[in-house]
């Protein structure tokens, strides 16, 4: 990444790099190459964009988190697919419990809160890979982020509307997510993966939480829940979550942790496997935040399920986030676990590293078609024998 910066060294002024910092898991999987996450480059604003610089300008761009107080206790509701769009991959919408008191009694009592992220999807990413494809300056960028119109339908049903820029279709969609849940008015608000604007003219590419007076709040994780901490005068910018590159690993929890998983964390997708809901945080990621620090814990969520970030989870992985068979048989509580789990199946990818490893257990497996492989050879049409000369 550095290297592809210093091509224009004497427009950088500084590279910032956040305790997420790190390659990103899902934007390489949809990219198909290597996307990092969690930093801030500031540059000249006559920075001349290139396809190289996708490394670290890309994926969400002008993703929104927002913060509703919800009337006492709160109520969970599992979203429908058509509420949800599959390349919304960092997706959280749900219900969370932060620990406060009575003012009059001073006893202390549970608040319940909708917190949405959600972000302009594929619309996200096209803008951001048309900048770098395109070759503008970032100044460019940056204009063309807070004034380019959108159309989209917020949503997925309806007709498809205007928007004066991705901001205004971000905060529709944020919203009516939220009244879902009968959230109404949102008590705070963040952006982050986006412009902003620096000193002397220059223009701040921030991968992180882009910070206000209040401070800022930080996605631990999705089995954890979000912090809020203040503002801190010893820096500038802050990471917007804390994911590290590990997975809960499903299989070795107890029945009631196991249970509890699966009956507040909901997806699209007939699936125990989520390479996002099931991600785990940083360690030690208690130390990296300014204190004191307010906890808002994920008593039930909805989130996004990206099949090009699934798909690239390694196996052994898949095999921890698929329960068995005796798991379900053990299960406490009434979770639905997909029919394949129960049956003590495994869902994997059907790519070409992994039917090629499947073939080679041929003779010790019935992997292929008893017709077209006898344990000897191979019998085939003519047609499909010609294609492999």
């Amino acid at each position: 990444m550095l290297h592809v910066l210093a091509t224009q060294a004497e427009m950088v002024e500084s590279v910032t790099f956040l305790e997420n910092f790190n390659k990103s898991l899902c934007e390489s999987a949809v990219a198909g190459g290597i996307r990092c996450t969690g930093l801030a480059v500031i540059l000249d604003s006559a920075y001349q964009l290139s396809p190289s610089d996708a490394i670290w300008l890309n994926g969400l761009y002008g993703e929104s988190t927002a913060i509703y107080p919800m009337a006492k206790g709160g109520v969970n509701k599992k979203l429908s697919s058509k509420m949800l769009k599959p390349s919304d991959s960092n997706l959280v919408c749900g219900v969370y419990e932060k620990p406060g008191f009575d003012p009059v009694t001073g006893s202390s009592e549970i608040n319940c809160f909708t917190i949405v992220n959600t972000s302009a999807n594929k619309l996200s990413r096209a803008l951001t890979h048309g900048w770098v494809t395109s070759g503008v300056q970032i100044r460019n960028a940056y204009e063309d982020s807070a004034t380019k119109k959108i159309q989209g339908k917020t949503l997925g049903k309806g007709a498809k509307k205007t928007y004066e820029n991705l901001a205004a279709y971000t905060s529709d969609r944020n919203a009516r997510l939220a009244s879902e849940f009968g959230a109404i008015d949102a008590c705070y608000t963040q952006t982050s993966n986006c412009f902003m604007r620096g000193k002397s003219g220059n223009v701040v590419y921030l991968n992180g939480a882009v910070p206000s007076a209040q401070g800022s709040i930080t996605h631990v994780s999705p089995l954890h829940g979000f912090v809020e901490f203040p503002a801190c005068s010893t820096r500038k910018f802050y990471p917007s979550n804390l994911l590290s590159h590990g997975y809960v690993d499903v299989v070795s929890l107890e029945p009631s942790q196991r249970d509890s998983i699966y009956n507040r964390a909901k997806w699209i997708g007939d699936t125990t496997v989520n390479g996002f809901a099931l991600r785990k945080p940083i360690e030690n990621w208690q130390n990296v935040l300014p204190q004191p620090c307010s906890v808002y814990r994920m008593r039930f969520g909805n989130f996004g399920n990206d099949d090009r970030e699934s798909a690239a989870i390694p196996t052994a992985d898949v095999l921890r986030m698929t329960p068995t068979a005796a798991h379900v048989k053990a299960s406490e509580m009434s979770v639905s676990y997909p029919e394949h789990v129960k049956q003590d199946l495994v869902r994997l990818q059907a790519n070409d590293i992994s039917v090629a490893k499947l073939v080679q257990m041929r003779r010790e497996y019935k992997i292929l078609n008893p017709d077209i492989f006898d344990g000897t050879y191979l019998n085939i049409p003519r047609e499909l024998a010609e294609k492999l000369i």
